[in-house]
């Protein structure tokens, strides 16, 4: 098998291995593909590599890579992916419960939560390959162990075998199951890949099904496959990558392993002292790396409460830039759970000037399109109120004269309308010559159910990114500002959300949601929120998306214990104990809280090895409410790795002010300048003249 892997820690020069050859591919004429770890990581060596690679090299993520053999394998219908998995779990769970079939999980599979953890569970043993048969014979030998276990392991091993049946006569494939199949047929016939060569670089892991594709594609004997993997052995950072690298290692023809390259011996002592923390960290026979100097390489933050430890984050970024000439997208900011930290850190940076890109991912139902279409269909449903109405008119472009919408609003309030009916009444009423129909529409399209029911919603969705320019003959084709480029990712997101729907529904129907579901899965469906990497700008994001790049600066933020390392989150049908105890009664092993804790340490070591010249360590002492909040054991893992542990800067919670030197925006500096003005005068004594005071006492009635 063409293989060559290539592993080495971090900065052992990995990256000039595999631009080396696929620089050698290109200048051969072979059109290679280099695939790297996120759409952030695609921009950026488009631009870079744009100049000394030509047209020929094609750049990808991994889903790019899977994409082009589903098209040489034929394969080319999109898999159903969670939403049949959803779907298949609730039918499954409903059949068994309608039919008596479960015992200890009845009561769990009756309420609102358990198909989605049912789905999970399905699609963790279908990323493992293991079928139902096979984790229903394993169970068998767990329970057999402990009878008492029996009923549990009746009940789970019908809900899977049950979900993979439905699964199985829809006639769809969920993501698991599609890409075997692409792989199957990769791997039948070696000559549907042709012979373009394939370049990962920047990946620090691979899932099953990745490393699944990674073989199908080097099975064909022609095409060159070259894989960058961060490995060493022995080395507790790199406990988590042992199963890549044995599955890669066994059919690699040639293995590059590359050693940690030290700083020049005229480069800053900064870069050494980084150089050695890395070697250092997870790593009690190496030398702690050296502190000494002013010159430290290592800081430390720490807040009264988060919104204090952001604030030193960014006034510390500040002076980078503006002070120590360092340019924006120099700097990153690393957060292990950016989906909740996020919103906070572009709060204050936008207040202190500081220019940032960040990727999150939030639902439809926060936008204003998906707002608008919950609520025309709880609207249309009957279950709606007064606020759906007014939330569906206040959707950009539904109705121009937004005053309209405020005197509706002020009249329904004034006269406690709350119904639906009675709202539309009185808009109705107030305009005239403004019939609401999309409501009678929809309404219709219910009482047919299914398929009509989706298009009709698919055609709203479409029709409200369109409606803020209808009608304008003259306009020209819209550039969207963030906010209108958010509402039509959530509409394009919920169109193929309803169109899938439409699909899956038409071979079973037993899969149609309710409309209560309907609404619940709409509102959830996950939407992109802007860019991971912009030029000019800090970068914010994960220690995973920051993995393939280098920077000059980072900060490593959020160092709280349940953040990072984040807590296991596996199914809660199979807790770790059961894992464990699976594993030792039948040979079926499934990931459990240790394996998660060996990637955390590896994302820990992943990032201290991502800056050249600064890091930055910060972490909160209490929350927002002042709970007390645990330092990150990771912190006492680092501190063991540097010596001297160098001195925090601290702000305190509900800190206003700035000390002097200290580089705040013009907005920061006008609040602390209101925060030092002096205290307002005394107020006045009270009145002693016993002639005003009289008058007082004859007064009956003072104005308001």
């Amino acid at each position: 098998m063409p293989l060559k892997l290539v592993t080495g820690p971090a900065n052992a020069e990995k990256a000039a291995v595999v631009l080396d050859a696929v620089r050698l591919s290109v200048a051969s004429g072979q059109a290679p593909m280099l695939v790297v770890p996120t759409a952030a990581d695609v921009d950026a060596y488009r631009r870079e590599l744009a100049d000394g690679f030509g047209l020929g090299l094609q750049i990808e993520r991994f889903q790019g890579l899977q994409r082009r053999m589903a098209e040489r394998s034929g394969l080319t219908d999109r898999p159903a992916g969670k939403l049949l998995g959803a779907l298949a779990a609730r039918a499954a769970s409903l059949n068994l419960l309608d039919a008596g079939r479960l015992g200890p999980l009845a009561a769990s599979a009756a309420t609102a939560g358990f198909a989605r953890t049912l789905s999970e569970l399905a699609a963790e043993l279908g990323e493992r390959a293991v079928g139902p048969r096979e984790f229903a014979a394993a169970l068998g030998r767990w329970a057999a162990a402990v009878p008492a276990r029996k009923g549990y392991a009746d009940d789970l091993a019908a809900l899977v075998g049950a979900y993979s049946e439905r699964v199985e006569r829809i006639g769809a494939l969920d993501s698991a199951a599609y890409e075997r199949a692409v792989c199957d047929a990769l791997t039948a016939d070696t000559t549907l890949w042709e012979a373009t060569p394939v370049f990962l670089y920047g990946f620090d892991d691979f899932t099953d099904p990745q490393l699944d594709a990674i073989e199908a594609v080097a099975s064909g004997g022609e095409a060159r496959v070259m894989v960058s993997l961060p490995y060493v052995a022995d080395r507790l950072a790199f406990a988590g990558r042992e199963r890549a690298f044995s599955r890669l290692a066994a059919v690699a023809e040639e293995l590059i392993a590359l050693p940690a390259l030290a700083p020049d011996a005229d480069a800053p002592a900064r870069h050494q002292t980084l150089f050695e923390l890395e070697r250092a960290l997870f790593d009690a026979s190496a030398p702690p790396a050296n502190l000494a100097g002013d010159d430290a390489a290592i800081e430390l933050m720490i807040g009264g409460d988060e919104r204090a430890e952001m604030e030193l984050v960014a006034e510390r970024i500040q002076r980078l830039h503006y002070k120590q000439g360092l340019a924006w997208d120099e700097i990153a900011v690393a957060l292990r759970d950016v989906r909740s930290s996020g919103p906070l850190v572009a709060e204050v940076f936008t207040d202190a000037g500081v220019p940032f890109a960040i990727e999150r991912w939030v639902r439809a139902g926060e936008t204003a399109t998906g707002r608008a279409l919950v609520a025309l269909l709880r609207c249309a449903s009957g279950r709606g109120v007064s606020n759906d109405l007014l939330a569906w008119l206040r959707a950009p472009g539904v109705v121009r004269r937004g005053g309209l919408i405020d005197a509706l609003e002020a009249k329904l309030r004034q006269d406690g309308i709350d119904d639906v009916q009675g709202a539309r009444e009185l808009w109705e009423e107030m305009v005239p010559g403004f019939p609401l129909d999309a409501i009678d529409q929809t309404s219709a399209a219910i009482a047919e159910s299914g398929g009509p029911l989706y298009a009709d919603l698919a055609a709203k969705a479409r029709r409200l990114v369109r409606a803020p320019w209808q009608g304008d003959e003259a306009a020209e084709a819209p550039i969207f500002g963030a906010e209108r480029e958010l509402d039509a990712r959530a509409a394009a997101a919920l169109i193929g959300q309803l169109d899938a729907l439409a699909t899956l529904v038409e071979r079973d129907a037993e899969l149609a949601p309710s409309l209560d579901d309907l609404v619940i899965l709409l509102s959830s469906v996950e939407v992109r929120s802007g860019d991971g990497a912009l030029p000019g700008t800090v970068r914010i994001a994960s220690p995973l998306e920051i993995r393939a790049r280098r920077v000059s600066a980072l900060f490593l933020c959020r160092l709280i214990e349940g953040v990072f390392p984040q807590a296991a989150g596996r199914s809660s049908l199979l807790p770790d104990s059961a894992r464990s105890e699976l594993a030792q009664a039948s040979g079926l092993s499934l990931l459990q809280h240790e394996t998660t804790l060996e990637e955390e340490r590896y994302l820990l070591y992943s990032a201290i090895s991502r800056p050249t010249e600064l890091l930055v360590l910060s972490w909160s002492s209490s929350g927002a409410d002042g709970s007390e909040r645990l330092v990150s054991p990771f912190v006492a893992d680092i501190q063991a790795a540097v010596e001297p542990w160098p001195e925090p800067r601290r702000r305190e919670r509900g800190s206003l002010g700035w000390g002097e030197g200290d580089l705040v925006s013009a907005r920061q500096a006008a609040v602390a300048a209101a925060v030092a003005l002096p205290a307002l005068e005394p107020p006045p004594r009270a009145f002693s003249s016993r002639f005003v005071l009289e008058r007082l006492a004859a007064t009956e009635s003072f104005s308001p």
